[in-house]
């Protein structure tokens, strides 16, 4: 809707369910237009509208990895996910977790002070070391679950750890 971050508990119990937001969208003094195209799509029988009236929980049962830093703005809006689906008995063994020292931008703790040789925004010899850092947890998480590779159980790294091992990708 805009640039500002709105911090809005959702009760997800509120039905219609295409309703769940307007009381914020009442206090922010606009409506998201994304929202609402959305909810136009949602009243197309050919679309995914019944979906729309449930819970986002309760719509799949497929393993999920978490990816939170701890220094991340939205952490806790992650970790309240989390801690909601290992909460339900038939989803706790498909939730995966990893959670690291880093912000929303993956600016590692390990790197700081950051500066050129460690801003990968700015230096592509920083990006090309932060790929497999970033990249490599869902990597991991992938051949367990889908290649069905390695052992099942929570995955969780240390992103300096991973990069001490690994190093950048090899081009």
């Amino acid at each position: 809707m805009d640039q500002p971050v709105y911090d809005y508990k959702v009760d997800w119990a509120h039905r219609p369910l295409a309703e769940v937001f307007d009381d914020a969208f009442t206090v922010i003094g606009a409506r998201s237009a994304a929202f609402d195209a959305a909810l136009r799509a949602s009243d197309d029988p050919h679309a995914a509208g019944p979906r729309w009236r449930q819970h986002p929980f309760d719509l799949l049962r497929i393993p999920v990895l978490h990816s939170v830093g701890w220094f991340d703005n939205i952490a806790p809006e992650s970790m309240r996910d989390y801690t909601a689906l290992i909460g339900r008995a038939d989803q706790a063994d498909l939730q995966y977790l990893v959670a690291e020292a880093t912000d929303h931008e993956n600016y590692q703790l390990c790197d700081l002070p950051i500066g050129p040789a460690t801003d990968h925004d700015q230096d592509d010899t920083a990006l090309q070391r932060l790929i497999p850092v970033y990249l490599g947890p869902a990597l991991d998480f992938f051949d367990r679950t889908l290649r069905r590779r390695g052992c099942r159980g929570r995955i969780a790294y240390q992103a300096c750890r991973w990069r001490q091992d690994y190093g950048a990708l090899d081009a």
